[in-house]
């Protein structure tokens, strides 16, 4: 059995005999065509066969592709925006969803949400010259 692999299934019995959630990051094998698939997963087998869950993040304008034809058939401009796909999902089943991204400070928002949120947001505070806005952290 590869070293990898005995790895993973020691981390899977781990999170198990500890009842935590456990993330573990894979990377994909190169293909032509550049959206992420469970297929592309290294060690795909282990990974499905062990995982609960398996989220797929697909930011598009990274690889210069702005406008994504979408199943529903509909063309969305996806400049600053991030695919989110659930892959697998034993409990919530599979899904795709679209958020909002900024690539300099690693944030992602949902579309509908507002963009000053949580709990250090005061909307009666004004920034001060030279401060970073709240919603400038990546967090």
């Amino acid at each position: 059995m590869a070293e990898s692999t005995e790895k993973k299934i020691k981390i899977f019995n781990l999170a198990k005999e500890l009842n935590i959630v456990v993330v573990l990051l894979s990377q994909l094998r190169r293909a032509d065509d550049h959206v992420p698939t469970m297929n592309r997963l290294r060690a795909s087998g282990q990974i499905e066969e062990a995982s609960d869950t398996v989220i797929l993040l697909w930011i598009p304008e990274i690889e210069g592709i702005t406008y994504l034809k979408k199943g529903d058939g509909r063309e969305v401009d996806m400049s600053g925006k991030a695919d989110i796909i659930v892959a697998k999902g034993r409990n919530i089943g599979t899904m795709n969803f679209t958020v909002n991204c900024n690539r300099e400070i690693n944030k992602m928002w949902n579309e509908d949400e507002p963009r000053l949120v949580g709990k250090y947001h005061d909307p009666n505070r004004t920034t001060e010259p030279g401060e970073k806005n709240i919603d400038d952290r990546p967090f």
